[in-house]
């Protein structure tokens, strides 16, 4: 288990004039992040049949010596910053969706003598989970989390991704005048970053791109392995 405290920042001005101006505008100071945590979860459990367990066949027992292993994988998702109203000093303020796999291993070495033959089964995300990719920026018309300009349509898709979320953020009248620019958008709700369009959700305005939302679908390999 990581258990991790990340925090970032700039320091000093932001513009560096020629006569020097004893004053405070200009400073970064305030724009550091917050100590924010990033925790993740790795493990593994491996069952082992014993030696000499199940019926024997021509001096052999198939069942003995068999490995199974899970491997489990879980990460908090990143932070990143949404600031639609470009308030100062906003930052880290949303999550990504979390992390999470499972893999297994199935392995049993036969021995023949001075040679050894080891047959294996992979099966890389056991259960089929889909790995939500939406903070690599890819299902987005453009990389999603930088920033938003009204007149760059090229940052469109993301900002209707997040307006049309109901997220608990926009219940204040800072988002009034949004909502009055934008009808149906930033209302408020329990809507997570990370979902999409449903029957239960039908507001939701899904990425441009939505075969780029999920990556490493179940994957199967086996195989024989020879040792002499």
């Amino acid at each position: 288990f990581n258990y991790m405290l990340k925090k970032s920042g700039l320091t000093g001005r932001e513009e560096i004039n020629e006569i020097d101006i004893n004053d405070r505008e200009g400073l970064y100071e305030g724009d550091e992040s917050r100590a924010l945590p990033v925790p993740e979860l790795n493990a593994n459990i491996t069952f082992r049949s014993p030696q000499k367990w199940g019926p024997e066949v021509q001096g052999m027992h198939p069942l003995e010596n068999w490995n199974l292993t899970f491997f489990a994988e879980w990460e908090a998702g990143g932070y990143f910053t949404w600031n639609p109203n470009n308030k100062l000093h906003v930052n880290d303020n949303m999550r990504w969706p979390d992390y999470y796999m499972v893999d297994l291993k199935l392995t049993k070495t036969f021995r023949f003598g001075g040679l050894g033959a080891t047959f294996f089964v992979d099966v890389s995300n056991l259960f089929n989970i889909k790995e939500n990719l939406m903070h690599r920026g890819f299902a987005f018309t453009r990389d999603a989390g930088i920033g938003w300009d009204e007149d760059d349509d090229k940052w469109r898709d993301f900002f209707n991704y997040m307006g049309s979320l109901r997220l608990a953020m926009y219940d204040s009248p800072d988002y009034d005048t949004l909502r009055e620019k934008y009808p149906g958008m930033f209302l408020p709700g329990k809507d997570d970053v990370g979902d999409l369009r449903s029957a239960e959700k039908p507001y939701i305005n899904d990425p441009n791109y939505p075969f780029w939302l999920y990556g490493r679908p179940r994957d199967i390999w086996f195989g024989v392995q020879f040792t002499f």
